[in-house]
C-alpha cells in the first residue's frame, strides 16, 4: 500500500531532486574543465542567419553580395561553373557589421561535358544533379542589380568564371576575402574557410556553394582571436582602394632571394619574365625605396606597374603592366 503524500514526503522528494540537478552540474562542470585542459575546442554548427543586427543607429549600408562558385576545375578559362551561391546582406560601410540577409540565390547547371569523378568526390556535385538544368540570366542579373560589392574567397578565380558566363559581372566591384584579409594578424595560420571557421568556433559541410557563402558570411562577422577585430571591417577598408602591380624588370638574378622572401612570385609566360608583387597605396612609396635600396642598389631602375581597382582587381581585364623608371628615395 502505497504511503499517502503528506508535506514532508513533497519535502523530501523535492530535496532529492535539487541534490540531483547539483550532482548533474557538478559532473557537466568537471566535463566542461577537464575539455578545457586538454585543450578541446567544442564546434557549435553552422545555423545560417537572416538577421545580423539591428541597424538602429541608420548606419549608411553597403549592398554586398557573398558568392561561391563550383565547377568542372581550376582553370577559369576552360572549365564550367556547374553551381553558383550567393547570399545579398546590407553591411555598415563604416564598421562592417552586417545587418539584415536580402536574399539569397543558389542553382546548378549543366555544364554539356561529365563532370571529372575527382571534382564530383570533393563536391558531391553529379552529372544527374545538373542534368537540363540552365542557370536564369536575367533572374541572376536582377538579383545583382543592386548590389555595390561582391566578395568571394578566391576572387582571382571566381571572377574569372563569373565574368566568363555572365558578362554583366564586369561592372561590379569585387573584394577577396583570401587576399585581403590578414587572418595571420588575427590568429588564423590558414587562409582555408574551414579551418577559420574552426578557429572562429564553428563547423560545416563545405564545398557546396550556398553552404560555402554561409560560412563565409559568418566567418566575416566573428571577432579574429588575436585581435578582435571582424574581417569584414578590414575587408571594407581597402576594398575600394586601388593598389598597385609592381613587376621588378630585369631584376639582377642573386637578388631572386630577397624577392621571394618579401613576396614576390616569379612569372613566366613565355614572353615576359619577372618578379611582381602587389601592394597597396600606402605601401607604394615604401616598396620602391626597398627594391632601390636592396635589389638595384642605385636611384633610378627599371619596373613594371599596372594601378587596379575594385571593378578590375582580380579580372582578366586588370590594366597591363607599363614601363616606368622610379627615383628611388
Amino acid at each position: 500500500m502505497t504511503a499517502p503524500d503528506t508535506p514532508m514526503n513533497a519535502l523530501d522528494k523535492a530535496v532529492k531532486s535539487a541534490h540531483a540537478v547539483t550532482d548533474a552540474l557538478t559532473e557537466l562542470q568537471q566535463a566542461l574543465n577537464l575539455l578545457e585542459s586538454l585543450n578541446f575546442k567544442v564546434l557549435e554548427p553552422l545555423v545560417a542567419r537572416d538577421v545580423f543586427a539591428v541597424n538602429t543607429d541608420n548606419q549608411p549600408v553597403l549592398r554586398v553580395a557573398i558568392a561561391d562558385t563550383e565547377s568542372t576545375g581550376l582553370d577559369p578559362a576552360n572549365d564550367k561553373l556547374i553551381e553558383l551561391g550567393m547570399i545579398k546582406v546590407e553591411v555598415s560601410r563604416a564598421t562592417g557589421q552586417a545587418y539584415r540577409v536580402l536574399g539569397r540565390y543558389n542553382a546548378l547547371e549543366d555544364p554539356g561535358r561529365p563532370i571529372p569523378e575527382d571534382v564530383s568526390r570533393i563536391n558531391g556535385i553529379t552529372d544527374e544533379m545538373v542534368a537540363g538544368h540552365r542557370f536564369d540570366d536575367k533572374e541572376l542579373e536582377a538579383f545583382v542589380a543592386d548590389v555595390d560589392l561582391v566578395i568571394c574567397h578566391n576572387s582571382n578565380f571566381d571572377r574569372r568564371l563569373l565574368e566568363g558566363r555572365f558578362p554583366f559581372f564586369e561592372a561590379k566591384a569585387f573584394a577577396c576575402s583570401l587576399h585581403q584579409v590578414d587572418w595571420k594578424a588575427g590568429g588564423i595560420g590558414s587562409q582555408k574557410l574551414d579551418y577559420i571557421a574552426a578557429m572562429l568556433g564553428f563547423h560545416y559541410e563545405a564545398h557546396r556553394a550556398i553552404t560555402d557563402c554561409e560560412a563565409l558570411l559568418e566567418a566575416l562577422q566573428r571577432p579574429m582571436p588575436a585581435t578582435g577585430d571582424i574581417g569584414m571591417q578590414e575587408l571594407l577598408m581597402f576594398a575600394f582602394e586601388p593598389d598597385f602591380s609592381i613587376a621588378a624588370l630585369r631584376a639582377p638574378f642573386d637578388a631572386k632571394g630577397l624577392l621571394k622572401a618579401r613576396g614576390y612570385r616569379w612569372t613566366d609566360n613565355g614572353v615576359d619574365k619577372y618578379w611582381s608583387t602587389e601592394v597597396g597605396k600606402l605601401q607604394y612609396d615604401d616598396e620602391i625605396a626597398w627594391l632601390g635600396a636592396n635589389v638595384y642598389c642605385k636611384p633610378k631602375f627599371q619596373l613594371g606597374i599596372a594601378e587596379r581597382d575594385a571593378y578590375t582587381r582580380f579580372s582578366d581585364r586588370a590594366p597591363r603592366l607599363t614601363v616606368d623608371f622610379p627615383a628611388a628615395a
